[in-house]
């Protein structure tokens, strides 16, 4: 299940209304706290390959083990 929060809420990520055009709705599953943390946001294809699946796994690994947060996109996933 997922949710959202809009840009009044007081959970809105406060660096994220400092930019030009913030999104209105952030929607989201888990623990939206972890939005205070330290977090690097992964863009990609909205259709991944095998290859992309490779390194978004490794630099996500990575990245997790340095307890930092991921904010993702929703790519669709290669079967």
């Amino acid at each position: 299940m997922s949710f959202y929060i809009d840009i009044n809420n007081i959970n809105y990520p406060k660096i994220l209304k400092n930019i030009k055009n913030p999104p209105k709705k952030l929607y989201y599953k888990g623990n939206l706290k972890l939005l205070e943390e330290k977090a690097i946001a992964v863009v990609g294809s909205r259709k991944l390959t095998e290859y992309g699946k490779y390194v978004e796994r490794k630099f996500v690994r990575d990245l997790a083990l340095r307890d930092i947060v991921v904010i993702s996109g929703m790519a669709m996933r290669c079967r």
